[in-house]
């Protein structure tokens, strides 16, 4: 397919979205020199569905600060016009695409996770890099893949195609361009034009994909960052091949800068995301991924963060062994610090995410969503904790590893022994946990 095949359907947006009637009232009613919270309301009244989600949520813990609202009219005044425009065209995106399920075997609910765990984060770094407009870094995020939902629309099979080759580890917006000469994330802003949405909102929407190195930070706003490391952070939710890690890490780190952010931040952000997450999906009604799916698909990113270690142990024993032969000292420490920055971020990575999904399942433990009739489940949460925990001690040890002086080498070889640290730690850890 060609760029005018995707691009020249634009003008028919609204009816490839089936925007209902209602929605296109209010758009219109939005951009009115007389509009007023009521006649908003009286359009919004029309649409059942419409009236909930907008009330829904207006009294959801990200926009009600104060008592419940039970009007229309005041969940209108209390969002803003162009909060209420955004959440509308949201109920209409987000609906759940049977046609595309049934068709082509694709459960869109795994983008919907990344969409809505995009948002929660953008609304958590804007709290913390003091960016005062939270609801709108919230929104930004949540359409940050519109062009990604309107493409899914116009070319389904080969669109599909594409995002599960980006599962397997391709880059998806390379062959976006290459296949439609365009990309999701131009779509997207072009879309969010033609509906008027705010201009933060476009730019943030055109840019999630384009702040790539440090240089070019300067050019971009601070609503286009944080939507960009808020996006970023939360890649592994829909793809979690472990590809272009290196330059997913260098990214973070270089938006995590400018924004003033330190690591301890995003950590925070990481570990209570998901939870947050679901959260939000319940109060403004969106149709996400279950938790046990999400638990399988964290389990394959740990075994493939597992593999990945494995080969590069094996990469820095030859690497260190070449050095030892020539000896390089030096060269020998600097290529063991780099290879255990990069382990230890691969094991915080998996530690995280067990942790995170751990929490899940406590949660819908407690508050019986999830039927455990055999008593099988929070045994299986004990063992999923003691196993964090040596996780955990292997990257203490990895952690520990940053000076060749006083590391003892195994039978006076020159191979470092860390078998037998390891093992060390984890018989402490035990005892700490008896």
């Amino acid at each position: 397919m060609s760029r005018i095949d995707i691009l020249a359907k634009l003008d028919q947006a609204d009816e490839i979205f089936s925007l209902p009637e209602t929605l296109l009232e209010v758009l219109q009613e939005v951009e009115s020199d007389d509009w007023s919270s009521k006649s908003m309301a009286a359009i919004i009244n029309r649409d059942s569905g419409l009236a909930a989600g907008v009330l829904r949520m207006a009294n959801s813990s990200y926009y009600n600060r104060g008592s419940r609202i039970s009007t229309v009219n005041r969940a209108v005044v209390v969002l803003g016009a162009s909060m209420v425009k955004c959440l509308a065209l949201s109920a209409a995106i987000f609906n759940p695409i049977d046609e595309i399920k049934r068709k082509l075997n694709f459960d869109i609910r795994s983008l919907y996770t990344h969409y809505l765990s995009t948002a929660v984060a953008a609304r958590q770094l804007a709290e913390k890099c003091g960016f005062a407009r939270t609801e709108e870094a919230f929104t930004a995020g949540l359409m940050h893949d519109l062009g990604m939902m309107y493409i899914i629309r116009v070319a389904p099979e080969e669109y599909v195609d594409l995002l599960g080759r980006y599962e397997a580890g391709e880059d998806l917006v390379k062959m976006e361009r290459e296949l439609f000469d365009t990309d999701h994330a131009e779509v997207g802003y072009l879309i969010s034009r033609r509906w008027k949405l705010p201009a933060g909102i476009q730019n943030a929407i055109g840019n999630h994909h384009r702040l790539t190195s440090y240089d070019n930070f300067g050019t971009h706003e601070k609503l286009d960052q944080i939507v960009a490391l808020a996006n970023l952070i939360n890649r592994h939710i829909f793809s979690s091949s472990g590809c272009y890690v290196e330059e997913n890490i260098q990214q973070v780190a270089n938006l995590r800068r400018v924004l003033d952010l330190d690591q301890d931040a995003i950590t925070e952000i990481n570990d209570k995301n998901l939870q947050e997450t679901f959260r939000a999906a319940e109060q403004i009604g969106m149709e996400i991924g279950d938790p046990m799916t999400l638990l399988e698909k964290a389990n394959r990113q740990i075994m493939r963060s597992y593999q990945t270690v494995e080969s590069l142990f094996k990469e820095r024993q030859e690497l260190s062994r070449q050095i030892i032969e020539e000896g390089h000292k030096l060269g020998a420490m600097e290529s063991k610090n780099i290879a255990v920055a990069t382990l230890s971020h691969y094991i915080n990575n998996a530690a995280s995410a067990i942790s995170g999904r751990i929490q899940i399942v406590e949660m819908l433990l407690k508050n019986d969503m999830i039927v455990d009739k055999q008593g099988k489940l929070t045994p299986a949460l004990e063992v999923i904790d003691t196993s964090l925990k040596k996780i955990l001690a292997v990257l203490a040890e990895l952690k520990s590893l940053t000076s060749l002086d006083g590391v003892k080498f195994h039978n006076g070889s020159s191979t470092i022994n860390i078998d037998e640290n390891i093992s060390q730690r984890i018989k402490t850890m035990k005892k700490v946990i008896c």
